[in-house]
């Protein structure tokens, strides 16, 4: 593990760099590689002195930038733990192999380099693998089931593909391709250890940048196919090994379309869920990407308290992000008994940038219990409204107290900025890091007070943990496991 410039701050004095700097001017060419479908993401061709000045820049930037490097913060720092100094170690010696690699192999070395720092807000764009149309995958392992990655969600085309598809609750054995193939060759090809599902996972976890680990797990899982298929002709059709009520089925299923694609749900929408003699007022907010968004939430907060609602819940699933003061707004709603502030510090420094929090309320504050619905997929802006609530009811900032409740979030509240590397390749990277009151950061995400777990065998019965579209909701939310824990929580009130 290779520390020393953690200490030094000088780039070049560390056996990484020593070895780029050695390779510099040797210009020999690489060949073109593909990634993902059909289409490439790279540069044509880049000379190994281009690779090594790529690393040399990704290095150093995050020798500068990042806001966990060197402890800058001081002896007393809550920034900089155990896990940061764990990641920046995998991180130095992963860049000291990144130039060891076949040339093939460099841009996955060099993502998965970066992944490593294990923060959601540093990356290199764009990302190499993607759920596959109309298939959503999920990791899952304990409560008795067996480890592994099973079909979550299919949309209507692949649930009427009938026995010879998928099904929901499926496992995943092995995935490979199957264009033009006979059967029994598809058979031979899943038999092979590289296109094993585990193989694929452990592969792709090393891709995923998210500060949190389940968060990792899930994008990997939800990539699995894309990622199987590396390279491949699409669409075309995928041989496809599933375990199925402990039978083993060998499936060939078609590729995707553009009409497989499932909904991208960005507008915030409210409804009313009547329970009994209760009635209680759910709002989706499904991205911070437009400041008007809030006047939108205002609107449905304002109606909320104009019908005495019962309790809110408030569906931040999916979020990943943008504009942070669409939370501030949003929860000085929330009838908090004090103000109170978070801080943007420098990764320079620890020095303050400002400080950004609950901001006057933008009318009659709704004093009710509000539940906030959060899972793997929500990052940033979003991740800071949820710790927002997590420190308002830390300090008792609001009675009744904000309930959490579905997976951890993603993390990631600072500030990111980004880099072009090449007209392909960008880098994202935390330079700013959030911190609360007491200068603790929420950056490897926040965990629900309650927790939902979805099963193969929910799954199979068409259970659901995902943010409903607006038009499918009154439908879904019988069978959306988050939504049901929140009513109950509500009716416990």
């Amino acid at each position: 593990m290779y520390y020393s410039s953690c200490f030094s701050g000088i780039s070049t004095e560390n056996k990484v760099c020593s070895r780029l700097m050695h390779l510099l001017g040797m210009g020999v060419m690489i060949t073109v590689i593909t990634l993902g479908c059909s289409s490439p993401l790279f540069p044509a061709s880049l000379s190994t002195q281009e690779h090594t000045e790529l690393a040399i820049e990704v290095q150093q930037r995050i020798e500068r930038d990042f806001p966990f490097f060197q402890g800058r913060h001081g002896p007393a720092s809550h920034y900089a733990d155990t896990s940061s100094w764990s990641a920046l170690g995998t991180f130095f010696a992963s860049m000291d192999e990144c130039i060891s690699v076949p040339s093939e192999k460099f841009f996955d070395s060099l993502r998965s380099a970066v992944a490593s720092l294990e923060d959601g807000h540093t990356s290199i764009s764009p990302a190499p693998y993607g759920a596959y149309p109309g298939i959503r995958l999920r990791y899952f392992e304990g409560y008795g089931y067996e480890r592994g990655i099973y079909v979550e969600e299919l949309t209507q085309r692949r649930l009427e593909e009938g026995p010879d598809g998928l099904a929901l609750g499926d496992r995943i054995v092995a995935v490979t391709d199957a264009h033009e193939r006979q059967v029994s060759e598809v058979s031979g090809m899943l038999d092979s250890p590289e296109h094993q599902w585990d193989h694929l996972f452990d592969y792709l976890k090393t891709m995923i940048s998210a500060s949190a680990e389940h968060a990792r797990e899930q994008h990997a899982a939800d990539s699995l196919f894309s990622a199987a298929l590396r390279g491949r002709p699409f669409p075309g059709d995928i041989g496809i090994r599933v375990e199925r009520r402990g039978e083993l089925l060998d499936l060939i299923i078609s590729g995707g379309r553009m009409t497989d694609a499932f909904p991208e749900i960005r507008e915030p929408y409210s409804a009313i869920i009547s329970e009994g003699s209760s009635a209680y007022h759910y709002i989706a907010l499904p991205a911070m990407t437009y400041f008007d968004d809030i006047d939108r939430a205002d609107r449905f907060i304002n109606e909320a308290i104009a019908t005495h609602a019962d309790g809110i819940i408030l569906d931040i699933r999916g979020n990943g992000g943008g504009n942070s003061a669409l939370g501030d707004y949003l929860i000085a709603r929330f009838n908090l008994l004090e103000t109170f502030s978070f801080s943007i510090v420098k990764g320079t420094d620890g020095s303050l940038v400002r400080t950004i929090g609950p901001h006057q309320a933008r009318g009659e504050q709704y004093d009710g219990p509000v539940i906030l619905l959060i899972d793997h997929e929500v990052y940033s802006a979003a991740n800071h409204l949820a710790a927002l609530c997590y420190y308002a009811n830390a300090r008792n900032f609001r009675s009744p107290a904000f309930v959490l409740v579905g997976d951890r979030t993603g993390g990631g509240s600072g500030r990111p900025h980004s880099v072009k590397l090449t007209p392909e390749f960008t880098l994202r990277i935390s330079r700013d890091i959030l911190v609360d009151p007491e200068g603790n950061h929420h950056e490897r995400g926040i965990e629900p007070h309650v927790q939902v777990n979805i099963t193969p065998s929910d799954m199979a019965a068409g259970m659901r943990v995902r943010m409903p579209e607006e038009k499918l909701f009154e439908t879904y939310r019988h069978t959306d496991l988050v939504i049901l824990e929140a009513l109950k929580a509500l009716k416990d009130h």
